[in-house]
């Protein structure tokens, strides 16, 4: 009885360590703010650390539009052949805060293209999109021709709102990555999140942005030991409270956004084109 009962026990234990590592398959669309520091390798070994199994694709190129990927042979063909349990989603740095009607121009179509693609190959497949952050300084160069690209808060904002608005629309998820970097920087100021370009990451940054897509892909806190290259542990243990406090808190806001996140600009923005870098 014993014997048939620590049988039972063990296969019980197997199972839930079976289960917990179930291999997770993502593909990353975007470009040098996702290849910068090889987030997908962080994303890797960070879930590692925590006995889960997430395996990573990713396709790349610096200063790729939802547009350019929307035309990719390689793009689509690797949406086709299926099997991705998530495919993440990145824009240009500065596409998704674009006014209103160049955003709906020349951003909005192609990235529905892309969220319907990956679904009709991948019936299972959860969307994320990847909630990308505003410049240090903003954008000096177009800020004259439109006030929210003036500041870090201001872009990194309105990036939220149009990254909020498609997962909303398309029925997908966001991963709220320049929400997490708005709050380290609100809140920790000695960690620095952007390198020397004033735009793309640290390791520091990128680290954040794993422990974002963890949570959102597993529904766990970050609780790990793994450190990263060129991190502290301190700094370490900083970011995960920060993520878990902006992600893991309110990870059910991120999977249902509501429509009245959008809030529309009322100022002319038709007046307004911006010209990505």
């Amino acid at each position: 009885m014993k014997k048939s009962l620590l049988f039972y026990l063990i296969c019980a234990f197997c199972l839930s360590v079976a289960i917990s590592q179930e291999r997770k398959n993502v593909l990353f669309i975007g470009n040098s703010y996702t290849h910068v520091n090889d987030l997908p390798s962080l994303l890797t070994n960070l879930a590692r650390s925590m006995s889960e199994d997430i395996v990573c694709e990713s396709i790349t190129p610096g200063g790729a539009r939802f547009q350019t990927h929307a035309q990719n042979s390689n793009v689509i063909a690797k949406l086709q052949q299926g099997n991705w349990d998530y495919v993440v989603l990145q824009g240009q740095s500065q596409e998704v805060a674009f006014p209103d009607g160049q955003f709906y121009d020349e951003v909005y179509p192609y990235a529905k293209q892309l969220d319907s693609l990956a679904k009709a190959y991948n019936p299972n497949v959860k969307v994320l999109f990847y909630m990308t952050w505003g410049y240090r300084n903003g954008d000096p160069v177009n800020c004259q021709y439109y006030p929210p690209f003036c500041t870090f808060e201001s872009m990194s904002y309105r990036l939220r709102t149009n990254y909020c608005l498609m997962a909303n629309d398309f029925s997908s998820w966001v991963s709220p990555v320049g929400a997490t970097w708005s709050y380290v920087i609100g809140n920790n100021s000695n960690i620095v999140l952007h390198s020397s370009d004033d735009s793309h990451p640290t390791i520091q940054g990128s680290f954040l942005a794993a422990c974002s897509f963890f949570t959102m892909m597993t529904d766990r806190k970050v609780q790990t030991d793994y450190l990263p290259s060129g991190m502290t542990a301190q700094e370490s243990a900083l970011l995960q409270t920060a993520s878990n406090s902006v992600v893991f808190d309110s990870i059910n806001y991120w999977k249902g956004i509501s429509s009245s996140l959008k809030e529309i600009e009322q100022s002319n923005e038709e007046i307004y084109v911006i010209n990505p870098n």
